[in-house]
């Protein structure tokens, strides 16, 4: 760990400090984090077929909603999983399908079946479309979830580059929309210009915990919108209440010990309703804990008996 340059260096002295921490963290060996309520399915055939030959839209990727949904979440302080599309789903209450393009019958009536114990389930566009072997499933889009779902697409209209649609909550969508057909859910968001004008973005159907299915390229403010309103009818819990920028995750030892890590990934100062002794620094806090900007604190907490 010694640089060419020597010991008389940044980096020496980050690998020290950085030892200092390792040891301090040593009471959280062997803690587990809490479990997360809130899993994203990932599926790599779903990225290599997205990604491969020719597509309605070649610009898209794979990795863009998955990051856009798993970010909504984390900038909520809400734990979230991410799964792989032969995981237990069991355990979630919220389970998002973004763009697994290819999907097998079992495991599309699998991850329907999330429903059916009350779960709430989120598809996005460009799910379901066909089956293991890449071959299209006739009768329209979203294909193995549109009966769950409630709704379909009969058209992809893909966008060209500055082409944008707007909806009804001020969102502007880009690149990729669809002419969705409702038969048996409510619509949450609908376009308000161009020729999909008064048609369906995004739809809902009373099902279990619901059953969503985001047709659009949603921006980021329309994703988030949605978002916290899953957590509130969910009532998923928020590992701390903080804007976005501060990464918390809580881990439980079975001693009994619980610790909180708060990372502020922000330019400026975050202030958390928490309490405990840092094991950084030593510090004690509570019952707010402030967390400098680009810092890090890792709590013990203290909870009420």
């Amino acid at each position: 760990m010694v640089p060419h340059a020597g010991t008389r260096t940044r980096i020496w002295r980050e690998v020290i400090a950085l030892g200092r921490a390792l040891r301090d963290l040593a009471p959280v060996q062997g803690s587990r984090v809490e479990p997360a309520r809130v899993a994203i399915v990932v599926d790599e055939p779903s990225g290599w077929a997205l990604q491969s030959g020719l597509k309605p839209h070649r610009a898209l990727r794979y990795s863009r909603e998955l990051r856009a949904w798993y970010a909504a979440f984390h900038d909520r302080q809400v734990l979230t999983d991410v799964v792989p599309s032969d995981a237990d789903l069991d355990g979630y209450d919220v389970v998002v399908v973004p763009t697994m393009l290819i999907v097998d019958d079992a495991t599309a009536a699998r991850i329907a079946a999330v429903v059916d114990r009350g779960a709430t389930l989120i598809v996005t566009y460009l799910s379901g479309v066909a089956d293991e072997t890449a071959r299209i499933r006739a009768g329209g889009y979203p294909g193995a979830f549109r009966q769950v779902l409630g709704a379909w697409s009969e058209e992809f209209t893909p966008l060209q580059r500055d082409e944008t649609r707007t909806l009804d909550d001020g969102g502007t969508v880009s690149d990729w929309a669809e002419a969705v057909v409702v038969d048996d859910a409510d619509v949450v968001l609908r376009y308000t210009d161009g020729p999909l004008a008064d048609r369906a973005a995004v739809t809902r159907r009373a099902v279990g915990g619901g059953a969503w299915y985001v047709s659009a390229m949603l921006p980021a403010q329309s994703t988030q919108r949605l978002v916290d309103r899953v957590i509130k009818e969910r009532a998923l819990p928020r590992t701390v209440t903080a804007p976005p920028g501060l990464e918390a995750v809580r881990r439980v030892h079975d001693d009994g010990s619980v610790f909180l890590f708060l990372v502020n990934h922000r330019a400026d100062d975050v202030t958390v309703v928490a309490s405990g002794t840092d094991l950084l620094d030593g510090s004690g806090h509570g019952p707010e804990t402030v967390v400098p900007a680009g810092r890090v604190r890792v709590l013990r907490e203290e909870r009420a008996s």
